[in-house]
């Protein structure tokens, strides 16, 4: 069979599969990242198998690939398991063609591979990353935003309050210079991990940016979030870590102090720079505990 020299020049190609069979299906020719893709050695062990491209999917599917005439521009393809030497299977995509003699009898197929699996992972991988914060691991900034409009929209529908909770590590400044940045890093680590640990599985926890962080807490209402506060404070203060660690606290609840994410988070925030600069934080801590104790008869979550 006469080499295609656009088959050549992508032989090459690192990322694709690329791979020659002849007019049964055999391959007979593959390159290195389709043997890679499918866990064998060498081009020569993956050929060797006795591999047939007949064997991936079934006989429809290779007929609309092959015999279809598609729209100009329009490029064929299928996707398909493909088993590896292990014995699982991949998902691949395919698109390839039919190499004809000159009288239009088939001589093979030249077949172009990618793993749809492995660029799915790194697609995901590249979300996490546009989601999440690279120090702590925690949703960033836009995570947040996101969980808040969906609250919002949910509270319109369940005419439910919900609430978000903003945290600010004190002395931060302090930390950094006294302990250097490693220290720092490592504090917002430790509150991060902290926050964590103290939220239901149906909050978010998200770092919103610096030394400061903000729980989304569905169906809460004002009393009920300073709970989340209190525990948070109180694991925080019990740490026996160096060097010792206190935040400052903001809560905002839907509806009461706004209808919009920028209003919510401007009323937190308001209210944790009033406790930050009004007064110790034990002192306004048992304030709020005094406000979900008398509370608490009437709603005890979360």
């Amino acid at each position: 069979m006469m080499l295609d020299p656009y088959y050549r020049a992508l032989f090459n190609n690192p990322v694709y599969g690329i791979c020659r069979a002849d007019s049964l299906g055999k391959l007979v020719d593959v390159n290195e990242a389709l043997f890679s893709m499918l866990g064998y050695a060498s081009a020569e062990e993956l050929v060797g198998a006795g591999v047939t491209i007949n064997s991936f999917g079934n006989s429809a599917e290779w007929t609309r690939l092959f015999e279809a005439r598609p729209l100009e521009g329009e490029l064929l393809y299928t996707e398909l398991d493909w088993p590896c030497k292990d014995g699982s299977t991949i998902k691949v995509r395919v698109s390839g063609r039919q190499v004809a003699d000159d009288r239009g009898s088939v001589q093979g197929y030249q077949l172009i591979v990618e793993n749809i699996d492995q660029q799915r992972a790194v697609e995901e991988q590249l979300r996490r990353v546009a989601h999440t914060d690279a120090l702590t691991g925690l949703p960033n900034y836009r995570s947040l935003q996101n969980a808040l409009e969906a609250e919002i929209r949910r509270s319109e529908r369940t005419n439910r309050e919900f609430s978000v909770l903003l945290l600010d590590l004190d002395d931060m400044k302090r930390i950094n210079d006294e302990y250097g940045h490693l220290h720092g890093n490592r504090a917002l680590v430790r509150v991060s991990d902290i926050i964590r640990q103290c939220c239901r599985s149906v909050d978010t926890p998200a770092r919103f940016g610096g030394d400061e962080f903000a729980v989304v807490l569905p169906e809460t209402a004002n009393p009920q979030a300073w709970q989340l506060a209190i525990r948070i404070f109180n694991v925080l203060n019990a740490e026996p870590e160096k060097p010792k660690l206190s935040v400052s606290l903001g809560c905002a609840t839907y509806r009461m102090d706004g209808q919009s994410s920028e209003d919510l988070l401007q009323a937190a925030d308001k209210a944790l720079y009033e406790m930050k600069n009004g007064r110790q934080l034990q002192l306004f801590v048992a304030e709020k505990l005094q406000i979900v104790k008398s509370d608490s008869s009437e709603d005890s979550n979360p």
